[in-house]
Parts: C-alpha cells; structure tokens; sequence
C-alpha cells in the first residue's frame, strides 16, 4: 500500500526528469523510448485495474528528449538561447497586431503574444490557461497557472486525443499572476466572455480561454506555425522560448527588482533563474565603464 501511495504522487515532471537523465548520460535513443513505454504501459495497467484512478496520467503529454543530431565527430549540442531588449519584443506584438486581415484573428494573437511577452511564462501555461483561473477587478488581472497543455502523439495517448493536460514543471511553477497592462487586459476579458463548449479531459471538463470553435486547446503546432509568420513580419529570428529568457534579462536588469522576485514571477528557483534564464546584456557593456569612472 506504501508503495502504491509513492506511485499515486508522481507527476508528469518526476518522468521527464528521468527520461532527461537518462539523455545526459548518454543512454541510447531507444533505451529513453523503451523506459517511456514501460513506464505509461505500467501507469495505464494500474490506472485500468483501478489501483489508483488518475485524474491525468502521469505520462500523459510527457515528451521524449530532443534527438542528438549525431555529426561526423561530435554530437551537435543545443543551440544556446537568446535574450532580445524590449523594443525587439515590442515589436514581435506590433507584428501581432497586423499578421491578419481578420480582426477576430489579429486580437487572438495579440493576445497571446502580448501575454507571453508581458509574463515569460510558458507556451504550455499559456494554451493551458482555463477561464475560471482568470479573475479581474477594476484594473488588474489574476492569473493562476496549475495545469499546461502539450501536443501528444494521439496513437499513444490513453485519452485518444492530440494534447495533454498535465501538471507543471516543478512546484515553483504553480504561481498566480498580476497583470497590469490595460491592453493586454481589455483582450483577455473579451475571451474570457467568448463561449465555448467545455471539453473533457480524464473526466475533467475544461473551458479553456484560448480555444477553437469546438473548445479544444490551441495546439503548440498550430501556434508555430502562426508564430513563423509573426517574427518573419517583425524580421526577427526568435523563438518561442526566448521570449521568456528575454522577460527573465530584462527583470534581472533591474537593480530595484530582487532576484528572488523576479525568480518567483516566472516560477524558478533563484539559482535556476540566475543560472539558466539571466543573460548578459551587449548594449549594457558600455554602461559599466561609465559606471565605474569616478
């Protein structure tokens, strides 16, 4: 019974944690593939057999590492992230504002952009936020962020469907959200007062905010594809991801912002924070000496 409460804890981040282990040792692509069928295979049977009855399955939406593209010599190792000033980003939305003729298409994603550029969280957090986590008053909005969305392979999906909601990444990443931005908070009233059917995920009925016709979630790779169309209108080579470095280097630039808090906003730790997410800023080089000269 011990052992079957310790199985019942686990959440989709403990696996991926494995199966990323297993990559930084050097395990072979198919052993990672295997330990990920063992593991959903075991999940399901003792979902089935009602043992424990998940409300998501632990595997559900859990992605395998990205391949290492093997080269002559070496592996070709992941392509650094960077971190673009804000007026880069304020553009990206000023592309957002503009990538449709559609108006109904254009505020959608300006809202989503907009979004991610004024909060670094996560695309996952992002697609997976649901209406009631979204409270307003007179000039704020309240986000909680507890669940995320990721595209599946429907074949392996124990829900037969193409996405997955599961838990976060780690604890410090169920977080609530302050939004001061007027515009940002005029579009997400306005979606959270669209209606959508409610869809059903592992018996949990969801309302998600950015939804289609039918309620589903935005796919990650419907996002993509728009999201090219975004920066190759603004002529900037950026990923989705850096969005979020580039949030975490502008707050880790302000000396009247604590790391701590700018760590807590974007749901790290401080030494993940200043470690992986703060970069150095090229435009800034030349402020130092000026700091410095008595």
């Amino acid at each position: 019974l011990a052992n079957l409460r310790m199985i019942g804890e686990v959440k989709a981040f403990h696996i991926t944690s494995v199966l990323e282990t297993m990559k930084k040792k050097d395990y072979a692509y198919d052993s990672i593939k295997r330990m990920r069928a063992i593991l959903s295979s075991a999940f399901n049977r003792v979902h089935d057999e009602q043992l424990i009855v998940y409300e998501v399955l632990p595997t559900a939406g859990c992605r395998l590492p990205k391949r290492k593209k093997v080269g002559q010599k070496t592996l070709a190792p992941t392509s650094p992230r960077t971190a673009y000033p804000e007026a880069v980003l304020d553009s990206l939305v000023q592309a957002a504002r503009s990538i449709d003729k559609r108006k109904n298409i254009r505020e959608r994603w300006t809202c989503l952009i907009l979004l991610l550029r004024v909060t670094g969280m996560r695309l996952s957090e992002c697609l997976g936020i649901c209406k009631k986590d979204i409270t307003f008053t007179k000039d704020k909005a309240f986000i909680n962020l507890h669940k995320g969305v990721h595209d599946v392979d429907k074949e392996q999906s124990a829900q037969g469907k193409c996405w997955a909601v599961e838990d976060l990444k780690s604890e410090a990443s169920y977080r609530q959200l302050v939004i001061d931005d007027k515009e940002l908070i005029t579009l997400l009233k306005m979606f959270h007062d669209l209606e959508h059917p409610l869809v059903k995920y592992a018996t949990v009925e969801y309302d998600f905010l950015f939804a289609t016709k039918s309620g589903t979630p935005i796919l990650h790779s419907a996002f993509n594809k728009l999201f090219k169309k975004i920066r190759e209108s603004a002529g900037i080579p950026i990923k989705v991801h850096e969005i979020r470095h580039s949030v975490a280097t502008i707050l880790g630039a302000d000396s009247s912002i604590p790391f701590a808090n700018s760590a807590q906003f974007l749901g790290h730790t401080k030494e993940v924070f200043i470690k992986h997410y703060v970069h150095a800023q090229e435009e800034s080089k030349s402020k130092i000496g000026q700091k410095l000269t008595p």
